[in-house]
């Protein structure tokens, strides 16, 4: 293809920017309250990358979860592969695929990339736990995108 070794061609990219669906499920460490006595923020949508205060505001500390639907990329040939690469995602405390755990490294924006091929439907969902402990604005909620990884032919 174009004279470039197929081990040479670059990945074609699919941005999951949005929309992502957040909740938040837990508060935590809230200093003077009970976890109790605090609600939650709204669910709702988002855009990928932002921030953790962009969606919750300064004032929520605590657990939250991240899903996005997509679709299965076209025309794959056999051999083709998939991978998930998440980048920027501080306090990322699981991941998962169709409700499959993948085994990713926890941590403050580490780059995540993971073969999902095997996993894929025609519609799929990943969801990306996240924890922020403290200084909201700086934790990132970053970029995410698919990868296909075409088999020499």
């Amino acid at each position: 293809m174009n004279g470039v070794p197929p081990e040479r061609r670059a990945p074609y990219v699919i941005r999951l920017r949005g929309p992502w669906h957040f909740r938040p499920l837990k508060r935590l460490g809230t200093p003077g309250l009970p976890e109790s006595s605090c609600p939650l923020p709204a669910a709702g949508t988002c855009r990928v990358p932002t921030t953790w205060a962009g969606v919750f505001g300064n004032d929520f500390l605590g657990r939250a979860r991240f899903e996005r639907r997509f679709g299965c990329p076209s025309e794959l040939a056999a051999g083709d592969r998939v991978q998930l690469v998440l980048q920027g995602f501080d306090g990322t405390d699981g991941v998962a695929v169709n409700d499959v755990e993948l085994n990713t490294p926890a941590g403050c924006g580490e780059l995540i990339q993971v073969d999902i091929t095997e996993l894929l439907s025609p519609r799929n969902v990943v969801a990306v736990e996240v924890v922020a402990l403290s200084e909201p604005a700086c934790c990132r909620i970053g970029e995410a995108r698919l990868e296909v990884l075409e088999h020499d032919s």
